[in-house]
């Protein structure tokens, strides 16, 4: 025990002076007001993108160090936490979450609610290929987790689990075809998170993430949407966007690596306005 606390608190003095060092990085810093950039710009003209851009590294330096030592995050408090009942009757529904906060451990906070849950994950995090940060996202994500489901292999799979009465996971902020709008800019993104619980009819329940009064970060549980109340799956669709905007903009310094979450429409001057070259320092 006494080693494994020495081992953290290196890990994380080792995740303070990377913060120092990118802070320090002009490479780091004009990343990082990209990513800012993104979300705040239109959605919010007021805010200090320089000092929202400040925090975000600060967050994205501390990410690793809770990735790798996932027992410091899963303790997560759940708000609202009533609204689970929707998928506790083995009938059957979809959460979904957005890539804000400590996100990936939300599985292993949510095991004590026994809601099996089988997570939609794409094949690259499963890969011999994939980097070791990238495999320990997917076994953090898998904690607590009843399966994660490749959807690169067979993305079918997500709609039979749904009908056998099992629970799924997913995340609209992923790039796919779909139009939308966010933080005032036109995207393209994921469908299945609202498609799905249209087809079925099954309820669809938000996971968000906030900070408390003591400034500690939780987790919201929203009133379950139910497919019936929308006339088109899009209007779903919108009605989820929001709820995740809001989250994101009430704290955007929380909100991994924006500019990965969705694509931009071919004629959107956002393209080359956000384009980086090479990896993405921050």
């Amino acid at each position: 025990m006494l080693r494994q606390s020495a081992h953290r608190s290196l890990e994380l003095r080792i995740a303070k002076r990377r913060t120092a060092q990118l802070l320090d990085d002009p490479k780091a810093r004009e990343h990082a007001r990209l990513q800012m950039a993104f979300v705040l710009e239109k959605s919010r003209p007021d805010a200090d993108i320089e000092a929202a851009a400040e925090r975000y590294i600060e967050i994205s330096s501390m990410r690793p160090f809770y990735r790798w030592n996932p027992k410091l995050a899963s303790k997560l408090t759940v708000i609202d936490d009533h609204y689970f009942d929707a998928l506790q009757h083995k009938t059957g529904g979809v959460l979904a979450f957005c890539h804000h906060g400590q996100y990936d451990n939300l599985a292993a906070a949510m095991a004590r609610y026994k809601l099996d849950l089988h997570i939609a994950v794409d094949g690259f995090g499963l890969s011999a290929e994939a980097e070791p940060f990238h495999r320990q996202h997917y076994r953090v994500v898998g904690r607590g987790a009843a399966s994660l489901v490749n959807v690169d292999v067979e993305p079918q799979r997500l709609g039979e689990l749904v009908m056998e009465g099992e629970n799924i996971v997913l995340a609209p902020d992923v790039p796919g075809r779909t139009p939308a709008t966010i933080f005032g800019r036109d995207v393209l993104g994921s469908f299945g998170a609202a498609l799905l619980p249209f087809k079925t009819g099954k309820p669809l329940v938000l996971l968000t993430n906030e900070l408390d009064a003591d400034g500690v970060l939780v987790a919201r549980a929203h009133e379950p949407l139910m497919p019936a109340d929308f006339e088109k799956p899009m209007d779903l669709h919108l009605a989820m966007l929001a709820i995740f905007e809001k989250a994101v903009l009430d704290l955007p310094e929380f909100y991994e690596r924006p500019l990965t979450r969705f694509d931009f429409p071919a004629d959107s001057p956002d393209e080359a306005k956000f384009r980086i070259d090479g990896p993405f320092v921050v």
